[in-house]
């Protein structure tokens, strides 16, 4: 496990089958616990 700071920018609820975000939306989370990012410039 590790600790990143991470540019979540706007966020939908995001699901398993997903390979990219919606249009219009930077990263998918659960409801506020996880985060995904979807390239990796994103995290620091």
């Amino acid at each position: 496990m590790f600790l990143a700071r991470v540019l979540i920018g706007k966020t939908c609820i995001g699901h398993s089958s997903m390979k990219v975000p919606p249009e219009g939306f930077d990263t998918t989370t659960d409801g506020g616990h996880i985060f995904v990012i979807y390239h990796d410039a994103g995290a620091y």
